[in-house]
Parts: structure tokens; C-alpha cells; sequence
């Protein structure tokens, strides 16, 4: 569906409109979140390409909500062995993140082998660490250094960004960073 010059494309597109956005015109997204684009401006797509984009760039949705996070602006250069496949590098699977996550929950949260992800309903799925109570660590007097680069293809920043800021928001109305 996207060849590498076209995801190129779309990321020279984005980095054309949204660089300026922080004040340097660097070629850089500082903050991919800063920047809103709408995919039907996009040159040089189909409406099967624009449609595709618009679900890699939301998230995915259950029953309670958000499930996994949207993958932010930029970087889609590199999304061939991750995202959206199609290159050799992958003979397992459409993608590295398919083969991933088809994987990891075949063998390692259900322990089966004949375990079929299109069989799984994942409006369903509750799998996360998702409580940003840091007391204990804190108490073990630890720190936390997190890094995560926002066009990393094979885990979405936005994951990185939402529980950073929930730490945040708890050590914010608690006692738990004082």
C-alpha cells in the first residue's frame, strides 16, 4: 500500500508544514503533538492511503477506551519493517510490530501456540501498567529517567508521553514525589 518514496514523502510533507512550528526551521519535529495536519491534504495519495493513515495516526479504541495510543507525526520513513511493512526484512509477518505482537501474546501472555489473533477480540483487551503510583519506588529512594524518541516505529511515543504524564499528574496531587 505505501512504498518507501511515499512514506518519504508523507514525511517531507510533515516536516515541511509543522517545522517552523517551535520557531527553528531545523528540519525537526520538536513536538510531533504541536503539529495538526489533516490527511486529505496530503499530495500524492489514494483514498485507501489516506484512509490507512488516518487509522495508524488514532488510536485504537475498546470498550473503556483508548487501548493502545496513536502514533504521533513524523518518522514515517522509517515504518516499512515496523508499521506498515513490505520489505524483506520481515518474512515472519507483514511487520515487525504484527510479528511483535502476534507473538508475544501467542507465547507469552496465553502460552499457545495455536493461539490466532484474528480470533481475539481486542475491544476486550485490558493488558497495561497503568497505575502511575510511584510511592514504593520512590520510597527506595530509585529515580526514573525516561527517554523515547517521538518517530520511533516500533513503539508509538505517545505511550511513553501518557504515562509520564499520569506519573506526573499523581506525584502533582499526592505526596508521592514530595
Amino acid at each position: 500500500m505505501f512504498t518507501p518514496e511515499t512514506l518519504k514523502s508523507i514525511e517531507a510533507q510533515i516536516v515541511e508544514k509543522c517545522d517552523a512550528v517551535d520557531g527553528i526551521k531545523d528540519g525537526l519535529l520538536e513536538d510531533p503533538r504541536r503539529c495538526n495536519i489533516d490527511v486529505a491534504g496530503f499530495a500524492g495519495l489514494s483514498d485507501g492511503q489516506r484512509a490507512a493513515l488516518k487509522k495508524i495516526y488514532a488510536e485504537t479504541g475498546g470498550k473503556e477506551g483508548a487501548i493502545y495510543p496513536a502514533q504521533p507525526l513524523g518518522g514515517e520513513g522509517d515504518w516499512p519493517a515496523w508499521i506498515t511493512g513490505g520489505t524483506d526484512a520481515v518474512p515472519q509477518g507483514p511487520s515487525l510490530r504484527f510479528v511483535l505482537g502476534t507473538q508475544f501474546f501467542k507465547f507469552l501472555v496465553f502460552n499457545d501456540p495455536s493461539w490466532d489473533y484474528s480470533h481475539y477480540d481486542v475491544a476486550n483487551a485490558r493488558m497495561d501498567a497503568t497505575n502511575p503510583d510511584l510511592d514504593t519506588f520512590k520510597a527506595k529512594g530509585r529515580k526514573l529517567i525516561v527517554w523515547h524518541g517521538w518517530s520511533d516505529a516500533a513503539l508509538t511515543a505517545s505511550i511513553t508521553t501518557s504515562r509520564s504524564s499520569s506519573a506526573t499528574l499523581e506525584c502533582a496531587t499526592t505526596s508521592a514525589c514530595s
